[in-house]
């Protein structure tokens, strides 16, 4: 019976969705939105940005900080952000934000 279940079980998890991105603890995701689910207040809503604290399962699941270690969520429902390392384009816009720079007592 339990070949049964594992093989249940390996066959949902073939047909889950994954994600493309290449999640390390430490890296900040954004909700995407969760189908299915718990629907509770711990279930990250759709923009929430949260810390990843663990992949597991290859990276088809992550786990947060500040979320339970039990649950874990889909890695496809979210999408990583990634710094913006361009450098500015527009020096004049630059050149005002210099100017906005708060002036401390020498």
């Amino acid at each position: 019976m339990s070949s049964f279940v594992e093989f249940l079980l390996a066959a949902i998890i073939d047909r889950l969705p994954r994600s493309s991105e290449d999640w390390q603890p430490g890296d900040l995701a954004v909700c995407l939105g969760i189908e299915g689910g718990m629907k509770d207040a711990i279930e990250p809503a759709q923009g929430d940005v949260l810390r990843v604290s663990r992949i597991c399962m290859g990276g088809l699941f992550l786990h947060f900080e500040g979320k339970p270690d039990t649950r874990h969520w889909l890695a496809a429902f979210f999408r990583k952000v990634k710094p913006d390392t361009e450098p500015a384009a527009d020096e004049e816009w630059v050149e005002q934000l210099q100017r906005f720079r708060r002036k401390v007592p020498a």
